[in-house]
């Protein structure tokens, strides 16, 4: 399941860590344009502004920061955890825990592109 955060008007919803990319593919495209003298729409310079404005959300968030659980993981009275957090209570490396996730012995949610663990899933895995 993916839910995006981030820019979202007239149907468009981007998520938060596609925008520096997408700034990156349009910018260039929209200064060609604009030397070529073709006219660039409003709407264009609309979504280019908000896709700015989740560009700087994302630049915000410091290097290396577990990015907030999705809304619905967040409104879960569970607690999550990353995927680094279950390795170290399992004794595991990441990798044989995204290992365990994919085939299906610990369950998990991909949220923001990470995997997100319920804490009494992963205790009860301990416990097996």
């Amino acid at each position: 399941m993916s839910v995006s955060a981030g820019f979202h008007d007239a149907g468009v919803e981007v998520p938060l860590h596609a925008a520096p990319w997408l700034l990156a593919v349009v910018r260039p495209a929209l200064s060609q344009a604009r030397r070529w003298g073709r006219p660039v729409p409003r709407e264009v310079d609309v979504v280019v502004e908000g896709l700015e404005i989740a560009a700087a959300q994302t630049a915000m968030s410091e290097p290396g920061r577990v990015t907030p659980p999705t809304p619905d993981i967040a409104s879960n009275s569970e607690s999550w955890i990353t995927t680094q957090e279950a390795a170290e209570a399992l004794n595991f490396s990441e990798r044989h825990i995204r290992r365990l996730s994919e085939t299906g012995r610990l369950n998990s949610q991909k949220a923001h592109g990470r995997l997100w663990f319920r804490r009494s899933d992963v205790d009860e895995f301990q416990c097996t």
